[in-house]
C-alpha cells in the first residue's frame, strides 16, 4: 500500500500545540523510546518529501498504548467535530531514527533546497543565499553545513 501522509512528526512537546499532544507519557523534549509492545513484527516505512532524494527509512511497531496517548487526530468543520483513527505504531528505535533523519539531511539536503526554491523569486533566493553563506563561513560548524555548499 502507499499512502501520502501530510504530517508527520517524531515527537511533540504539550507546549507546541496544547491539547494536541502525541502522547504524555515523557516529560520534557527527551526522546525516549517505546517498551511496551503489542507486537513482536517490527515494519519498515519509508517516508518520503515532494522534493528530491531517496526515502527515510523508520523501522516501526505496533505499541501497547496507555492513557494519553493520541490514538486519533480530530478536527472542526464548522460545527461539527470530525475523528479519524491513528494505528498505534511508534519508531522502535528513536537513536537509529534519528540518524537516519540526519543521513538523509546531508545527503539530500541540497536536492531539497534548490527545488523548493525559485531563482526566479530574488528575494527569497537571496534571503536563503545569505543564510546559507553565512553558514559555511561560521567558525562554528554545524553538524549539517556540509550540505549548504551547493550555493556557494
Amino acid at each position: 500500500m502507499r499512502y501520502k501522509l501530510a504530517d508527520v512528526r517524531l515527537f511533540r512537546e504539550g507546549s507546541f500545540a496544547t491539547g494536541h499532544e502525541w502522547s504524555h507519557r515523557f516529560s520534557g523534549k527527551k526522546m525516549q523510546n517505546i517498551t511496551a509492545w503489542a507486537s513482536p513484527e517490527i515494519k519498515t516505512i519509508y517516508v518520503t518529501q515532494d522534493y528530491g532524494g531517496a526515502a527515510i527509512a523508520f523501522n516501526v511497531r505496533e505499541f501497547k498504548p496507555v492513557e494519553g496517548d493520541m490514538l486519533h487526530r480530530q478536527w472542526a468543520d464548522g460545527d461539527v467535530i470530525k475523528k479519524v483513527p491513528i494505528p498505534n505504531y511508534a519508531v522502535v528505535d528513536m537513536a537509529t531514527a534519528l540518524q537516519s533523519h540526519k543521513d538523509h539531511i546531508v545527503g539530500d539536503g541540497a536536492k531539497y533546497f534548490t527545488s523548493a526554491l525559485k531563482k526566479d523569486d530574488k528575494l527569497v533566493w537571496d534571503t536563503y543565499d545569505t543564510a546559507f553563506r553565512y553558514s559555511n563561513e561560521a567558525k562554528v560548524k554545524h553538524p549539517f553545513h556540509s550540505y549548504f555548499q551547493f550555493l556557494i
